[in-house]
């Protein structure tokens, strides 16, 4: 084969010239390792850049949203767009555009409007649902304390057609208005769950998990091909007692009987002129009539923007909080520290991530810092921890308990008030607490564990690829995906998983007053409301955070909520700091990724070979309480 030597006529500034007798390059050997290292050092440079010029728009609209007082109408009317549920806190002030305003921020702000002359009434426009149903319910309760006040509050919507939820909502306000042709559906409660195991069969995939806890179904959906006795028992108990509290605030709110929503419900979905015949809605009629009837109504012209504008709520929350933090600090108010813990469990910190911007998670090494700091600073007065979490490790779980443990041995009361989710690990961080408050719609207990691997040995016996491997240890196949737990290793992760089971019962045992067999009784890894978690000790009150802060004022000798300082933790984030930190995350993920491909065009004729083999890592076996 003959070779014909290129030549090349071009220079840089930054490369010698080829002299013109000199030998042509070598042949490229290895184009893998070469491409992958342009691309990581390109990634680089691309990535470095989009984030240092997005961080610094952000950076800067930020500060002057910080800096930007909000001014106050004389005379509003508040309006709300329900376009989805609202954070749990605000986590950082990078913003395009409005920021989120967090959900406590809501809530404080309608019980501050129900006292504040300034405002008339409340207009909210229905979009879309909540993913978070004790969210939704702890919004509803605030609409319903406002209008205690003789304030009025009316809803409009083109359609409710979310389901029952977005009616449970509606039905808190005195008026409900539908636009023409719209559809109101409350169609109940359905629970679906897909069955896998025959499409996982189909394709050579074994589950092999195991876990603890007889209602403990993390899992199942992967493992049956139906619904098992003990899931199809906890899921009718569970839509039961949600159902219930549902049906009976729609029935308390249009003033009708459990029976009279019933028979509604069952019609799944009504017309327009439906609703309003049933009394479920009050007006078929358009936006702009409802919103020029208010102004009629109040100030004599309904185009009197002027006089009487409907001013967004979100904007009132952030004015009403920077008042209300402001006569705090001249007041002296008592401290509190108001802690989130919103998000999967995990372990480590969050700050390792900062290159990324983290996650939806909480990195426990992070929260029990913040709760053992509060801990310590003799300023601070209680601790309110507010979970909303589905659970995750159990040994972060229980790094976040012992801080709570730690606070409460230095005589500092530890409040949990509990939002959409407090299971599993979301409980067992609760369970030292002094005292628990969750919604009637909030999802807690599943007190249990559940883990194992799946097993792909069929699956590449299906696509032809073959295993083979070299061990040392019995049980060196606990983390391998192909193959089945032997005798040996189930054993082993039997007596894993009994150690952790135990473990949480005995802390539910000693947190909640109960003996042993009283926690295991209600444990067995079972779902609860609310209520049923009331009802079987596992919650002392019901309420939502701003019952939880007011019992704190209480004890604290203050008349409510608002004769607090509350500091919020983790403190959201400065964005000048947060911009430097992510500065120089950015420096350390450059010459991470610069290291990569230094090391790619090192070893290039081994990466060259696995691209070419079945080689492949697998990660450690996990489990979860959740």
């Amino acid at each position: 084969m003959s070779y014909t030597p290129r030549r090349y006529g071009k220079t840089s500034l930054f490369s010698k010239p080829r002299l013109p007798d000199a030998a042509p390059p070598p042949p490229r050997r290895h184009p893998i390792r070469h491409f992958l290292a342009v691309a990581l050092r390109r990634t680089c440079t691309t990535v470095g850049a989009l984030v240092l010029i997005f961080a610094l728009i952000g950076a800067i609209a930020a500060v002057r949203k910080e800096s930007g007082a909000v001014s106050l109408p004389k005379q509003m009317v508040l309006y709300l767009k329900l376009d989805g549920g609202f954070t749990e806190y605000r986590k950082n002030h990078f913003a395009f555009g409005d920021d989120e305003v967090p959900m406590r921020d809501i809530v404080d702000a309608l019980d501050l409007a129900a006292k504040d002359n300034r405002v008339k009434g409340l207009v909210a426009e229905w979009d879309s649902g909540f993913s978070d149903m004790a969210q939704l319910e702890e919004l509803r309760n605030a609409i319903l304390r406002f209008r205690k006040s003789g304030k009025f509050a009316a809803i409009y919507g083109e359609e409710f057609a979310e389901g029952l939820g977005a009616y449970y909502l509606a039905s808190a306000f005195g008026q409900i208005w539908i636009q023409p042709m719209g559809m109101l559906s409350i169609p109940g409660i359905k629970a679906e769950i897909p069955y896998a195991r025959e499409l996982m069969d189909k394709v050579g995939v074994a589950p092999d998990f195991m876990a603890r806890g007889k209602y403990k179904n993390l899992f199942e959906s992967l493992e049956l091909k139906g619904m098992s006795q003990a899931t199809q028992e906890s899921t009718v108990s569970l839509l039961g007692d949600i159902g219930g509290t549902i049906l009976n605030g729609i029935a308390a709110g249009r003033k009708k009987t459990p029976a009279d929503i019933r028979a509604a419900i069952d019609l799944g979905a009504l017309t327009d002129s439906e609703a309003k015949r049933m009394s479920l809605v009050d007006k078929v009629g358009y936006r702009d009539e409802l919103l020029e009837g208010i102004r009629q109504k109040l100030v004599g012209d309904k185009d009197a923007e002027d006089k009487l504008p409907f001013f967004n709520l979100s904007r009132y929350a952030t004015a009403a909080r920077k008042e209300q933090d402001a006569d705090a600090s001249l007041s002296k108010y008592p401290h509190v520290a108001l802690i989130y813990a919103v998000g999967e469990i995990s372990s480590g910190s969050e700050r390792s991530a900062v290159a990324y911007g983290g996650g939806n998670r909480i990195a426990a090494s992070d929260l029990a810092a913040e709760i053992r700091e509060a801990a310590r600073d003799e300023a601070i007065k209680a601790i309110v921890l507010r979970v909303n979490s589905p659970g995750g490790s159990p040994t972060a779980s229980e790094t976040i308990r012992r801080a709570v443990v730690y606070a409460r041995d230095r005589k500092k009361k530890v409040y949990v008030s509990m939002g959409g989710a407090a299971a599993s690990g979301g409980y067992w961080i609760s369970t030292s607490a002094d005292r628990i408050y969750a919604l009637p719609l909030t999802l807690t207990g599943s007190i249990g564990v559940a883990g194992g691997k799946f097993v792909l040995q069929e699956l590449w016996k299906k696509v032809g690829v073959n295993w083979d491997a070299v061990t040392i240890g019995k049980n060196s196949g606990l983390q391998s995906f192909n193959e089945a737990y032997t005798d040996s290793e189930r054993a082993r992760m039997n007596v894993m998983f009994d150690n952790i089971y135990k473990g949480f019962v005995e802390r539910v045992a000693e947190g909640r007053k109960m003996t042993f067999a009283q926690a295991d009784q209600v444990a067995q890894g079972r779902v609860w409301s609310g209520n049923q978690g009331k009802a079987k000790g596992l919650v002392d009150k019901l309420g939502g955070l701003d019952m939880a802060l007011t019992d704190v004022a209480t004890e604290l000798g203050q008349p409510d909520r608002f004769h607090l300082t509350v500091d919020v933790l983790p403190k959201p984030e400065n964005p000048i700091v947060k911009l430097a930190e992510m500065l120089q995350g950015q420096v350390m993920m450059g010459s991470t990724l610069q290291s990569q491909s230094k090391l790619i065009e090192r070893f290039g004729p081994l990466l060259d070979g696995l691209s070419q083999s079945g080689v492949s890592a697998y990660e450690p076996v996990r489990l979860y309480a959740q």
